[in-house]
């Protein structure tokens, strides 16, 4: 999701606290501003992502439609209607979702070209073992993006 609609996202701004599906197409609109200031400042999706706190599921549905996987995590299932019913409205078929603890992730070393965490960190029991965790899964030279 490349296109910034200002219109749309104000629309699904106003309708997000509805269910958590209208919450996941919020974060599907407003990723496309995540994705542009990620671009400006250089980094292009690729590869295999992970979104570490994934909530309803949007923001790593919108980044499936640049990368060949996209993995969304979190501590709670929220994501199981409301993202897999937009992955396959969006045709996206590259998204995954997994229920886990980010301070424990169950993949192995390695896995992941991008970490992404939004809104994450100040929810965690340890930022330290978190951050340990997110290092681990990603590559060699890959890429944590963490805002809060």
């Amino acid at each position: 999701m490349r296109h910034v609609d200002d219109g749309a996202i104000t629309d699904a701004a106003n309708a997000r606290f509805r269910s958590e599906y209208h919450y996941a197409v919020f974060e599907y609109l407003r990723s496309a501003k995540v994705i542009a200031a990620l671009a400006r400042a250089g980094v292009e999706l690729h590869g295999r992502v992970l979104d570490c706190g994934c909530g309803g599921g949007g923001t790593i549905v919108s980044v499936g439609e640049e990368v060949h996987l996209a993995v969304g995590l979190d501590l709670s299932a929220r994501f199981r209607e409301s993202g897999t019913r937009l992955a396959a409205e969006k045709s996206v078929a590259n998204v995954r979702f997994v229920q886990g603890d980010g301070l424990t992730l169950p993949f192995a070393d390695a896995s992941f070209d991008i970490v992404l965490s939004h809104s994450v960190i100040e929810h965690v029991a340890s930022a330290e073992q978190y951050l340990r965790e997110c290092h681990r899964v990603l590559k060699p030279g890959g890429l944590m993006v963490l805002s809060t």
